[in-house]
């Protein structure tokens, strides 16, 4: 969160970490998906999968961090940490799917 002091602003530790987490997060997924699809792996998400057909793996980095967004936009304006904490830890869970995949296809 941010707010003013002195002419300053001053950012909110908590939503600095969060979003460093979540930047993190977004990033480990949106890497092992890619990877994962050159390995010959496909995208499971039934919509995702239709866009990324018709416009490349570029949407998906959109779509990811306009959701990024979103959650930061929601946290700012009502301060719940459990949105940025949602959807942070629901990166790291898709982060660690595709890794195990990964694992289980170069086997």
């Amino acid at each position: 969160m941010c707010s003013r002091s002195h002419g300053r602003i001053r950012v909110d530790r908590a939503f600095s970490t969060l979003m460093l987490l979540l930047l993190l997060g977004v990033l480990a997924d949106i890497l092992t998906t890619e990877y994962g699809l050159e390995q010959g792996a496909y995208e499971l998400n039934p919509v995702m999968r239709s866009l990324m057909e018709k416009y490349g793996t570029p949407i998906m980095w959109l779509i990811k961090f306009l959701f990024m967004t979103v959650a930061s936009t929601l946290y700012i304006l009502t301060r719940n940490k459990k949105i940025l904490l949602a959807w942070t830890l629901t990166h790291y869970a898709i982060a660690t799917w595709n890794t195990i995949q990964l694992l289980i296809i170069n086997w």
